[in-house]
């Protein structure tokens, strides 16, 4: 196992594995050469050459046997990736040992390919390495205390593995009994198309991203302010906050620069991730990163982002309520800006009154203490309430 040396220090450290010395199998039939082939009708390893004269198509009978029955699989190549993972794991572990979690993490966060379904050879045989890897990494988590990512990069083989899963009473432990019907629910609703997404900084976090208090934080100190006028900032609101900063700082624009370079992203947070993978078609977020329109590129979705680009052609859109970091000049941050909010962005405000009314909302990483989407939410609160009289 091999330790990848200088990478960024933005970057999580990666490792490679040569699996290539674990011993294969023998032919069953002529006892000579390496089995690359396994025969379930016959119960029986064989290598390329004795594979093709047990199948030889020479009769009716047989031909449909090799066509329907026989399912030739590598499984020395399965089993060779297996051996890997757990060679990984132990590598990987011994690592960790004195290092914490990274960006406030309770445990490490280990991310694993689905290994060999590139070019590794095992792309034909997905669903045995997916039964045969699962158990692997369960017995990981145990042995290891940390938590794993195993990552796909084609929907076929992401489905495959939730499948799989289920086979796994510990698969979904983390629920509560009173969450798992929840989360049925809120699957069922997102199959039929009725979910959207309202985002928070909160999903940003795992990637590293500051979150407001601490943005604000640096801002202070980058426009001058000692550490006693600092510890009097953080008692005030935060949109009070970044009005003083945003005087310091020399006004609007300056500190629209300042929040949008720090707010550049090169990566995206595995909850963001998971978050993209939805069948979701409407998206909200406070957020000025483009961290969820990261994410989504990577899951195969084209997004458009409102109020900057129309949503024709395009898998889903993301409204971004308090502007975004490539329009720095439409950052909502200061007490001034939410004022304003009503008359510069009515359209915006009427979308999310739209799916308020008409859609079911799930909120991740968001507080529910934003004034805007309070103004917003009571407008549709007292709509309901006529409509009740």
């Amino acid at each position: 196992v091999l330790f990848v040396p200088g990478l960024p220090a933005t970057l999580s450290p990666a490792w490679l594995v040569n699996v290539g010395g674990i011993t294969l199998p023998t032919c069953e039939r002529c006892g000579a050469k390496t089995a690359v082939y396994h025969c379930p009708q016959h119960e029986a390893n064989f290598c390329t050459d004795c594979n093709e004269l047990q199948h030889q198509p020479d009769s009716v009978f047989v031909y449909k046997h090799e066509r329907r029955l026989f399912k030739p699989q590598l499984i020395s190549k399965i089993g060779w990736h297996i051996e890997g993972a757990n060679l990984i794991f132990e590598a990987v572990a011994k690592h960790l040992a004195t290092l914490g979690p990274r960006n406030g993490r309770v445990k490490h966060l280990v991310a694993l390919p689905l290994v060999g379904t590139g070019k590794g050879g095992a792309r034909e045989s997905v669903g045995d390495l997916v039964v045969q890897l699962l158990p692997v990494l369960y017995e990981a988590l145990d042995k290891y205390g940390f938590d794993i990512a195993l990552v796909t990069l084609r929907r076929p083989m992401f489905a495959a593995i939730q499948m799989a899963r289920q086979r796994f009473p510990q698969a979904f432990d983390a629920l509560s009994p009173r969450l798992k019907p929840q989360a049925s629910e809120l699957a069922t609703v997102a199959r039929q198309g009725n979910l959207v997404l309202f985002l928070g900084s909160g999903i940003s976090a795992g990637a590293g991203m500051p979150v407001w208090s601490s943005l604000l934080d640096t801002l202070a100190k980058k426009c001058g302010l000692s550490d006693r006028e600092r510890s009097s900032l953080r008692k005030m609101d935060y949109l009070d906050q970044a009005s003083v900063i945003e005087i310091r700082l020399g006004g609007t624009e300056s500190l629209a620069r300042e929040i949008a370079r720090h707010l550049i992203i090169h990566n995206y947070s595995l909850a963001c991730c998971l978050l993209a993978g939805l069948p979701v078609h409407e998206v909200v977020t406070t957020n000025y990163n483009k961290m969820f329109e990261m994410a989504s590129g990577s899951v195969g979705l084209r997004c458009a982002v409102l109020p900057y680009s129309p949503a024709l052609g395009i898998d889903r859109w993301v409204l971004k309520m308090h502007g975004c970091v490539d329009h720095p000049e439409d950052i909502v941050l200061t007490r001034g800006d939410y004022m304003r909010y009503s008359n510069r962005r009515s359209a915006l405000r009427g979308i999310v009154q739209s799916l308020l009314l008409t859609r079911h909302i799930l909120f991740v990483g968001f507080s529910l203490n934003d004034d805007n989407f309070h103004r917003i939410a009571d407008d549709v609160r007292q709509a309901l309430s006529i409509k009740d009289q």
